[in-house]
């Protein structure tokens, strides 16, 4: 509102004391305190002034128009809202009339937008394209001009509370980021298709689609039986549970399609709460090939040996293995057959050393001095640990051991 030496409207500065900011808050408070009346005389005046050119609001009304459009809050969308009904109304803007008779069933682009939260674009690309009712005009300075139809915004904003993005969708359903994905790869879920999406809406998935797939969940409940069973939790329904993605993915198909019944589901329950027979999906699952494979700390914890030796051993491809997830994380699975097949091969020096009540060092240089070298050792720091024995090698050793009996018969 007020111009520096430059001559420019608003390049004033920042008040530094309490005297200048009383200073600068003096020009506008009649416009706040008589309010609209003051406030609506400012903006007629400045549509009215000598140097004013142009049709529409923003060329009239100019830099002092265009530094109000860009506050926010509470007390600059009042403002906003009350110059643009004004030059609408009484000043007559083209923009804002825009040849309708009936001017309140018709709000401009950027009011629009303000109402949705959203930028103005979006709106003048959705006139555009006819998704919106709408009207475009370009005013002779060459700037583009869009109304667009009060009753389009108010239902796109019913679309907006409609569509939900990817966290709002999880917390409707009650089920974690990583199960959401397996959800929608399942087809359980899924987006509404791009070409279809509604410019202005925000969210890919549609609430009352979700809705609708719960509730045929929650009518599918199977009647409860004599004996009381061990439940599942859906939200529980993860790869922690098992390692068979494949497996689990069918599981979740087929309680979409009824073929597993939830035990336990009420309406004021999400899908993450729903409770299912444990017996039932692991039998789904154990039909559906999920490995029955053991971790390296399982393995460990039953053998005994160290859970980096293990693992190591899967690495250097000692044990066979297969690499896979578990409760989120890489882990190498291990079949118990392969296990078996590993004990057969190779001796573990530590145990044999423990047999022996002798040390993993004096056993690996009685072995080098007969030449035979031990395998699987894994550095850590200055020493090794690890170390395996073929089990060929503990046949030369034996037959050594009997030639020399017979030599000194």
């Amino acid at each position: 509102m007020r111009s520096t030496r430059t001559g420019k409207p608003g390049k004033d500065g920042i008040p530094k004391t309490l005297a200048e900011a009383r200073e600068m808050i003096r020009t506008v408070e009649p416009h706040l305190f008589e309010w609209p009346t003051a406030f609506d005389r400012y903006v007629q005046d400045l549509w009215n002034a000598p140097e004013a050119d142009g049709q529409t609001a923003a060329a009239r009304l100019g830099s002092w128009y265009q530094g109000l459009m860009k506050q926010t809050g509470l007390v600059a969308d009042a403002l906003q809202k009350r110059c643009l009904h004004i030059a609408a109304t009484i000043c007559g803007d083209a923009y804002g009339l825009a040849g309708h008779a009936d001017k309140a069933a018709w709000v401009s682009a950027a009011e629009g937008a303000r109402m949705l939260g959203i930028r103005a674009e979006r709106i003048v690309d959705a006139v555009r394209t006819g998704v919106m009712n709408g009207r475009l005009a370009r005013s002779g300075a060459g700037h583009q001009h869009t109304i667009v139809s009060r009753s389009d915004i108010e239902t796109t904003r019913v679309l907006r509370s409609l569509m939900l993005d990817k966290k709002r969708a999880r917390e409707l359903l009650g089920v974690g980021r990583s199960q959401f994905e397996l959800l929608l790869e399942a087809h359980v879920v899924a987006p509404v298709d791009v070409d279809v999406r509604h410019p202005c809406v925000d969210g890919s998935f549609d609430r009352d689609d979700l809705t609708r797939t719960v509730t045929v969940i929650r009518k599918n409940l199977a009647l409860a039986g004599a004996i009381e069973e061990p439940m599942l939790a859906f939200r529980d329904l993860s790869l922690r549970k098992t390692t068979d993605k494949k497996a689990l993915l069918t599981v979740f198909r087929a309680i979409k399609s009824g073929t597993i019944q939830a035990r336990c589901f009420d309406s004021e329950q999400r899908l993450g709460d729903a409770l299912f027979s444990e017996k039932e999906i692991s039998e789904l699952l154990a039909a559906q090939g999920a490995p029955s494979g053991m971790t390296a700390g399982e393995v460990a914890q039953i053998t005994g040996w160290r859970p980096e030796c293990v693992t190591h051993w899967c690495a250097e491809g000692l044990i066979v293995s297969t690499h896979g997830r578990v409760g989120g994380a890489n882990a190498w699975l291990i079949a118990p057959a392969d296990l078996a097949q590993f004990q057969r091969e190779y001796l573990v020096l530590a145990d044999v050393a423990e047999q022996g009540q002798t040390t993993s060092r004096a056993l690996i240089s009685r072995l080098a001095r007969q030449g035979i070298s031990t395998v699987g050792a894994q550095a850590v720091g200055r020493t090794t640990r690890g170390h395996l024995l073929h089990v060929t090698h503990v046949a030369h050793l034996m037959q050594l051991s009997e030639r020399l009996e017979h030599a000194a018969g």
